[in-house]
Formats: C-alpha cells, sequence, structure tokens
C-alpha cells in the first residue's frame, strides 16, 4: 500500500490494518500478512546547531563521538604474541544503555577540548517505523498472503481488488505482473482513482489452483 496523498504514517498504518482486517474475514485468500517491521520506541537525540557552533563543536566531532561510543572505532594495530591485532574502541555497555547515557558523551571541539553533548543537545522516546520502504518514490507498506485452498492465485488477487473499494482513501490496485496476468484473461485492467493506493504484485504459481500474491 502507497501513500500518494502524503497523509502520513500513521495512516498508511491505519489503511493497512484495515485491509488485513477485511482480508481475515474472507475465505478467499489467506494468511495475508504484513511484511516488515512493526513500529517500535526510539531514541531520538535532537541537536541545538546554534549551540553548539557557539561552542566550537562541528557535526563531524558529533557524529565521532557518537559512532564510537555505540558502535565502535578503528584505533591502530600492535603486535601481541607474533600476531598483529587490531585495537578497536567502543563504550563501555553499562554507560551506553540509556538516553541519559548519551548525553554524557564528550565531543571534541575546535580547540582539541572535550564538550558534554548535553551542552547543547536532547533526548526523548518516541515511536515510530523501524524500516522506511518506498515504491516508485511513495512510502509503502508491503503485503503478502496465499489463495485459499482450491483457489486460484487469480481468484486471491480478484478478491483483494474487491476488498480494496472498503479501504478509503487508500485502496490497492494490480501492479504490471497482476495486470499481464488479467489480459491474458481477457478481463479489463483495474484502475486506482483513490489518493492513496498500493500495487499488487503476482508471481506465477506451479499451480492453476494454488499461489500467492504480495501487495506493496
Amino acid at each position: 500500500m502507497q501513500d500518494r496523498g502524503g497523509n502520513g504514517h500513521g495512516a498508511l498504518v491505519a489503511a493497512r490494518n484495515q485491509l488485513l482486517g477485511l482480508a481475515a474475514q474472507s475465505k478467499i485468500v489467506t494468511g495475508v500478512r504484513p511484511d516488515g517491521l512493526e513500529d517500535a520506541s526510539q531514541l531520538q537525540l535532537e541537536i541545538d546547531r546554534d549551540k553548539a557552533s557557539a561552542l566550537g563543536v562541528s557535526f563531524d566531532a558529533i557524529n565521532a563521538a557518537i559512532s564510537t561510543a555505540l558502535g565502535s572505532a578503528y584505533v591502530n594495530d600492535f603486535p601481541n604474541a607474533g600476531r598483529l591485532q587490531r585495537v578497536i574502541v567502543q563504550a563501555d555497555a553499562p554507560s551506553r544503555m540509556q538516553g541519559e547515557d548519551l548525553l554524557r558523551l564528550n565531543a571534541v571541539n575546535a580547540r582539541g577540548q572535550p564538550v558534554p553533548l548535553a551542552a547543547f543537545a536532547s533526548t526523548h522516546w518516541i515511536t515510530g517505523p523501524m524500516q522506511t520502504i518506498r515504491y516508485n518514490g511513495y512510502p509503502t507498506m508491503r503485503i503478502g498472503g496465499d489463495a485459499a485452498p482450491g483457489r486460484s492465485t487469480g481468484e486471491a488477487m480478484d478478491e483483494m481488488e474487491h476488498l480494496r473499494h472498503s479501504c478509503r482513501p487508500a485502496s490497492p490496485t494490480n501492479g504490471p505482473a497482476s495486470r499481464a496476468r488479467k489480459s491474458s484473461r481477457a478481463r479489463p485492467r483495474s484502475s486506482c482513482s483513490a489518493s492513496r493506493c498500493s500495487r499488487c504484485s503476482c508471481a506465477s504459481p506451479r499451480s492453476t489452483r494454488a499461489g500467492r500474491f504480495r501487495c506493496r
């Protein structure tokens, strides 16, 4: 499902859940599910550019401090018992577990002096997407599923197209692969008149009586 009207992430999630609820009641499709990571809590770091500039701290220095503490940084190599080993630095685990720990990190300013991030930054928790998926440039939610036993992939696609009419303003429509299949059956192409829609692509099944579809 695609957010073509710029309605925001929340509206896209609501439209996806609406379509999943309708598909769960259908006897033609089964196992319809979202494909991707669900929203989760995230720590957001906000940097006051004016304060950082006044303290002589560049964004390169801030990025180096955060990436080194939370990730790691290569320093050099040293010989040890006849072997050359690498020196990697990183903040100790107890010192990088909370948001307050992040503000206690030091970034080096233009004078070579350490400046704590708390002097020009703040943190707060938000709930948001863990990954950003786009299709044709639009924010997208991917949905996958199967045709119910005894049903063909074509019937499953027709059912998803039928369910889209109940999902307003977000409604799925068939993509190139699905349109090719429908054209081969001499059926008219589907169209999307909603401001936000999704495109569905279908992989060719091994059997005409069972198959899978994917909406994205």
